[in-house]
């Protein structure tokens, strides 16, 4: 399920900003980091879960899984997709009843949502070759 899509001719940007921060996916079988661009307010809201900070309103992914909680979906994994054009792509997979439904997402809001319901995250092997920058990770800072 996609959302919708925005007005033909609206200015879009693919590249990683200047200001753009990384996520460094630290993947457990072959025990690499796979860099990823965050614009940095997805960053720093990714930032602040991971030490396990809250803002004082609700952010727009604490609204999501209220949302899910409601409705009582469960967030089953997330996924890195794919690499096309310098953007990533990733995917939500909710289960409703007894079905599951994959939904486009931004990995960033993927990140954020497991987090918060520590769902799985997962990358694409079709990701992994698609960006060819992976670096080991150093043993002192690795977490799986």
């Amino acid at each position: 399920m996609r959302p919708p899509s925005p007005p033909k001719g609206s200015p879009r940007s693919a590249a990683p900003e200047p200001s753009a921060v990384t996520a460094r996916l630290g993947l457990t079988r072959t025990r690499e980091v796979l860099p990823i661009w965050l614009h940095p307010f997805d960053g720093d809201f990714i930032a602040m879960r991971l030490v396990r900070l809250w803002s004082v309103r609700p952010m727009p992914h604490d609204l999501i899984a209220c949302l899910l909680q409601i409705a009582q979906l469960r967030l089953e994994k997330v996924a890195v997709t794919g690499l096309r054009e310098d953007t990533f792509y990733g995917s939500l997979w909710i289960r409703a009843g007894g079905a599951v439904h994959e939904i486009d997402a931004r990995p960033s809001d993927a990140i954020a949502l497991a987090l918060d319901s520590g769902a799985p995250i997962f990358v694409s092997e079709e990701t992994l070759r698609q960006t060819g920058a992976r670096c080991s990770a150093p043993d002192a800072s690795y977490r799986s």
